[in-house]
């Protein structure tokens, strides 16, 4: 029985300390890129990000950290898998996909936290590196990050995710997520 108690502490004791590394390592993060924990993401489109001239903004933020996390992610065979000759049809397709997330408005950036949840009833679990939450013109809520399994930026659909959402060690409800860990207005987003 001690034995048992001895591991779960050190296990325990493991996790806190690379909890604590991790905000270390976020704050350092931040204070290099130069962006302030004070601020709060206004709700605007993407659009009208990216027209702001002359002003530090949220997509300047993200797009250092996507610059940063870039460097980091290695290269595998899937990533070359997919590849074939567009056509206009692909092409077209990738324009309403752009104009889709233009048009969504951030309520919610910051520094990506790691996620994981069940998406459209699969089995599988998907690992996400969070990096904003937008809402589209009918008030849904979308997550926006770094797949871990497709190697790749993912946008999913907030309604679609078939299980608790686990973070930091804790498993959320997505009401809870969006009042505990976004803190943000699940009444209003969900």
């Amino acid at each position: 029985m001690i034995g048992i108690i001895v591991a779960f502490l050190v296990g325990f004791m493991l996790c806190a300390f690379n909890a604590r590394a991790l905000v270390k390592e976020n704050i350092e993060l931040k204070k290099r890129l130069g962006i302030d924990d004070g601020k709060k993401t206004q709700k605007k489109s993407k659009k009208q990000l990216k027209t702001q001239a002359g002003k530090t903004n949220v997509q300047d933020e993200i797009a250092k950290l996507r610059k940063i996390g870039s460097t980091n992610r290695k290269n595998s065979a899937s990533t070359y898998s997919n590849v074939h000759e567009w056509s206009e049809t692909d092409e077209k397709d990738e324009s309403l996909f752009d104009e889709f997330k233009d048009n969504l408005s951030i309520v919610w950036a910051d520094a990506p936290i790691l996620i994981e949840f069940n998406y459209n009833s699969s089995g599988d679990k998907i690992m996400v590196s969070l990096e904003e939450v937008s809402i589209n013109s009918a008030g849904e809520p979308y997550f926006f990050g770094y797949c871990i399994e497709v190697n790749g930026d993912r946008t999913f659909k907030v309604e679609r995710i078939a299980s608790r959402i686990q973070y930091a060690g804790k498993e959320y409800s997505k009401q809870e997520f969006f009042d505990d860990v976004l803190q943000l207005n699940s009444g209003e987003l969900l």
